[in-house]
């Protein structure tokens, strides 16, 4: 078992490797110091007062013209003076001027190139001159595949999408505003609370129906199938969120432990908690450079170990109370 354990740390430790060499390199020589023809996707549009008014862009390269090194690359642009609305879903067609991700050499502070290294970002700019819209059609007539983000036509679209899929883009200064003076603004993170919730229900639901679905899968243990049903579910949810840190791991571990339960086994909570840690790395090794990694798990391993000690005190407590009932007489 130990010997599995060193494997795996092994091949989390090479992957990191990789994925830090690969994106820990200088731009290609046809993004370098000069201005790229870009067509991009938005993922993300936050809107800043001035002065100077700009907008922040997280955006997916879909076609940069002499560079296609460049292609499907996110990359996080300001637009100064911005003359329209730009939102999440739009295709624009633009000119901007690109460097690699870089940061201040403070050792005390935010380190800014990590934490665009940790959200997959490989280059940061700034837009020059006007830009302009690409219709879908346009977009896919012109051979570049759709990426599938869809503008959200409600009401309030970015609250909707912050509450459930964590994507605060949509959200106004004044809502946040409003959530900040209410102390709602919590609500705007997507966490494992989410996925717990998810896996919840779908494991109620699948007791609900469990006179259908035994007639149905007569062969099948109905173990497996709550597996299925967790996993489906969390998965997908993960996957609609952008794969977020945190749900990201709180998928892992819902999956694992449905695992446990279908395979009639009993895992140590800290076993179950460093997988779900190696898994996570393996995945998104960015994750490595995120504060909130280390601070969930370690956090997370402190409650573990606490309540382990705790629960070996309540037990010898009992017995120790059991021993004085069963012999009054004795003495410890």
């Amino acid at each position: 078992m130990k010997s599995a354990w060193l494997v795996l740390l092994c091949i989390v430790c090479l992957r990191v490797s990789v994925w830090y060499a690969g994106v820990d390199q200088p731009l290609p020589a046809c993004a370098r110091d000069q201005a790229l023809a870009l067509t991009v996707v938005v993922e993300e549009a936050r809107h800043q007062a001035g002065p100077p008014s700009r907008i922040i862009l997280l955006a997916r390269i879909m076609q940069a013209a002499g560079c296609p090194q460049m292609q499907q690359q996110r990359v996080r642009l300001g637009w100064y003076q911005p003359d329209h609305v730009v939102s999440v879903g739009d295709a624009l067609s633009l000119e901007a001027k690109l460097k690699r991700p870089w940061g201040s050499l403070n050792e005390a502070g935010f380190n800014y190139r990590w934490w665009l290294l940790s959200q997959q970002i490989r280059a940061t700019g700034y837009i020059r001159g006007p830009l302009q819209t690409v219709s879908q059609a346009e977009l896919v007539n012109s051979g570049v595949p759709w990426p599938g983000i869809k503008q959200p036509q409600n009401q309030h679209p970015g609250i909707i999408r912050a509450l459930a899929l964590g994507d605060t883009s949509g959200v106004t200064r004044a809502e946040w505003d409003l959530f900040r003076d209410t102390g709602t603004i919590h609500l705007m993170v997507v966490s494992g609370l989410h996925v717990g919730i998810l896996a919840g229900l779908a494991g109620g639901l699948l007791t609900l129906t469990s006179s259908p679905l035994a007639r149905l899968f007569s062969r099948i243990p109905r173990r497996y199938l709550v597996l299925t049903a967790v996993c489906s579910v969390v998965v997908y949810y993960a996957g609609i969120t952008g794969w977020q840190a945190p749900v990201t791991r709180a998928s892992i571990l819902c999956c694992l432990a449905a695992l446990v339960f279908a395979m009639l086994r009993s895992a140590a909570p800290l076993s179950l908690l460093f997988s779900v840690a190696l898994l996570s790395l393996l995945m998104f090794p960015a994750q490595v450079l995120q504060q909130g990694f280390w601070l969930s798990y370690g956090a997370v391993a402190a409650l573990m170990i606490a309540f382990s000690h705790q629960r070996q005190h309540d037990k010898e407590q009992r017995q120790l109370t059991s021993d004085k009932t069963r012999h009054p007489g004795r003495r410890a």
